[in-house]
């Protein structure tokens, strides 16, 4: 006996069959990740996204309704998302009645909500393309192109052929209890014994089946030894990729890249700005700020920074340009004494002794710690790292401030003398933050994130007086 249904693969002469899997295996992570990437409420990405869904399954010669059918399978998971409804702020929609508590869904929270149920369908739909259109060896195959650890991929392909055996067993055993399983004459007689003696049954059956797949395991490791297996899994070489899947690859990894561009985040800022950059958690904030100095890189577009394509051949002097001041002090501040901290960048620049002894004193100057120098760091107050992160960067003579939540953690007062420190900075300034009293106060730009995306961008006044878009994306005042 073999049970099948466990095998996804629809034997059919279409071209998504004939294609390598190598290529549909890229196509279908692209198409996945271009779909999780898009912000909530991409409505024109996901009419594109449907359209490359709906083509591969014509052209799988599958049919819509088999691959529809199946993917409303995975419907009841995106259930897990329904708490977005309630907790996304944003204008009432309606009011739910629960016992003593009353649920109130925004309009917010139902786009976020519909906006998962539909990324979550169509990647569904892509990958039940892929299991229906490509044997299980050949899926092995893309995932070591993919440079899958080939121990990882041989663990799979046993995994995925013993699970046929234990079902089978599974099946076996089942038989075997119902072959055994009488029915009384009497009308209405008890079947079977009490719940309890029923549950130690099943955990029989069940301890059964684990100590045979135990067994089975040590039988497959023997044949494997007996056939001279040493630890180490070996392969053929795969063979080539030819031009028309390589075409094939080119264009759908192009068509996945443009959707995911449509959420790329756009943003000049002029010399002299003092700009802030606030949204929720995970907004991509701290992101984008890494991206300024050449940390990370964007994987498609390009930062520019006082004319400087964002490139390892600009990186030392990108870097010179951007002073990045960390949210947690203590990440940037890992030197013996307060110089030594300050001293590290002007160093790193190549500058002679006297030009890094005249900038750290101008950097705690300028911070009015001048007499910090001989210091230990750790034994400074949060108040004081502040400072001191933001004279290390200081010292690099930068033309840009980038600071990360610089007043969390800090008391009233230590917080007002850190606000009165910007203000007197003459450097064009970039401020992630959730303080948005010092925004109010400090910076005359806003620009607001969400989902990785730029979604307001403007004059603080205007942007901190629209009640509706600040409770959209979880700022208040």
């Amino acid at each position: 006996m073999h049970v099948h249904f466990l095998d996804l693969y629809r034997p059919r002469p279409s071209l998504i069959h004939n294609l390598d899997p190598r290529v549909k295996f890229v196509l279908t992570l692209a198409f996945i990740l271009a779909a999780a990437l898009l912000p909530p409420a991409a409505w024109p990405a996901y009419v594109l996204l449907l359209a490359l869904a709906l083509s591969a399954e014509i052209l799988s010669e599958l049919g819509v309704g088999y691959v529809l059918k199946r993917a409303a399978l995975a419907l009841p998971f995106v259930l897990a998302a329904l708490p977005v409804l309630f907790t996304i702020k944003g204008a009432s929609l309606a009011t739910l009645p629960l016992g003593p508590w009353r649920l109130t869904i925004t309009d917010a929270g139902l786009t976020r909500f519909i906006s998962i149920a539909a990324k979550s369908w169509l990647s569904v739909q892509m990958a039940i393309v892929l299991t229906a259109t490509t044997r299980f060896p050949e899926l092995l195959l893309a995932m070591r192109a993919l440079k899958i650890p080939r121990l990882i991929v041989a663990i799979i392909g046993l995994m995925w052929r013993y699970l046929f055996v234990l079902v089978d067993e599974a099946v076996r055993l089942m038989r075997a209890r119902e072959a055994r399983s009488g029915h009384p004459d009497t009308p209405g007689a008890r079947v079977g014994g009490s719940v309890i003696w029923r549950a130690r049954v099943t955990g029989g059956m069940a301890g059964n089946l684990f100590l045979r797949s135990f067994d089975r395991a040590d039988r497959i490791y023997t044949a494997m030894a007996s056939r001279g297996y040493d630890g180490e899994v070996r392969t053929l070489p795969l063979p080539p990729i030819t031009p028309g899947g390589w075409a094939v690859l080119g264009l759908g990894l192009l068509a996945s890249g443009l959707l995911v561009a449509l959420r790329d985040v756009s943003l000049t800022i002029a010399p002299g700005e003092k700009v802030a950059l606030v949204g929720p958690n995970g907004a991509g904030k701290s992101t984008l700020l890494l991206h300024l100095n050449g940390i990370l890189r964007p994987a498609t577009g390009s930062v520019h920074v006082s004319s400087l394509a964002v490139q390892d051949k600009n990186l030392g002097r990108v870097r010179a340009a951007v002073g990045l001041v960390f949210q947690d002090p203590d990440d940037q501040l890992f030197s013996p004494t307060v110089f030594d901290d300050v001293a590290f960048g002007p160093l790193y620049q190549g500058l002679p002794e006297t030009e890094v002894r005249t900038r750290v004193h101008a950097a705690l100057t300028a911070i009015h710690m001048g007499d910090y120098a001989p210091r230990i760091s750790h034994h400074l107050s949060m108040g004081e790292k502040k400072r001191i992160a933001i004279a290390t960067v200081l010292a690099m003579n930068p033309e840009i401030l980038v600071l990360d939540e610089p007043t969390a953690g800090l008391d009233p007062r230590a917080r007002r003398g850190l606000i009165n420190l910007l203000r007197e900075l003459p450097q064009t300034m970039l401020v992630s933050t959730h303080d948005i009293r010092m925004v109010a106060e400090l910076l005359p730009r806003t620009v607001v994130m969400d989902q990785g995306a730029v979604v307001a961008d403007g004059l603080t006044a205007a942007i901190l007086a629209d009640a509706i878009l600040l409770e959209a994306h979880g700022l208040e005042m």
